[in-house]
């Protein structure tokens, strides 16, 4: 079915997105040496590499941190499947990202026992493509179901 094609076609293919853009800004922003200002006092490119989860919090826990996030990842995975055909489509979008973006970080931490962060907008810590996914995700699956009145 056409929705259970946007699980296993849309996720590989955002977590590989992920992994470049990482690749990338390991390769490219080490070499630079320095942050990369793209607009002045908005964004920037700066490489740093997380050993905790969001904002540093738990810093150094990578192997609870790694089974947390297997397991969430698991987890919703499992959900998604078993789900999916009751699920709008902006649910199952948002969900998508969640887990596209969990699992992007979870390679980070079970590769480089660390996830790289390399964009910079204003004050908010560095973060990249996989935390996007999860934050967009989810705000979008939060106003689908607020929306609704219905959160599970």
């Amino acid at each position: 079915s056409k929705k259970s094609k946007l699980i296993f076609c849309w996720i590989p293919i955002l977590v590989l997105c992920d992994q470049l853009a990482k690749f990338w800004a390991r390769n490219f922003l080490t070499a630079l040496g320095e942050p990369r200002v793209v607009i002045p006092s908005f964004f920037e490119l700066e490489l740093v590499f997380n050993s905790g989860a969001a904002f540093g919090f738990f810093s150094e826990q990578i192997y609870l941190l790694t089974a947390v996030s297997s397991i969430f990842s698991f987890v919703l995975f499992l959900f998604l499947l078993k789900n999916f055909s009751r699920l709008d489509q902006l649910s199952l979008i948002a969900l998508i990202l969640v887990l596209a973006g969990a699992l992007g970080n979870l390679l980070d931490r079970f590769y480089f026992q660390r996830v790289t962060d390399f964009i910079k907008i204003l004050t908010i810590p560095n973060f990249n493509l996989a935390d996007a996914l999860i934050n967009f995700g989810f705000v979008v699956y939060l106003g689908s179901k607020l929306k609704n009145r219905k959160i599970f």
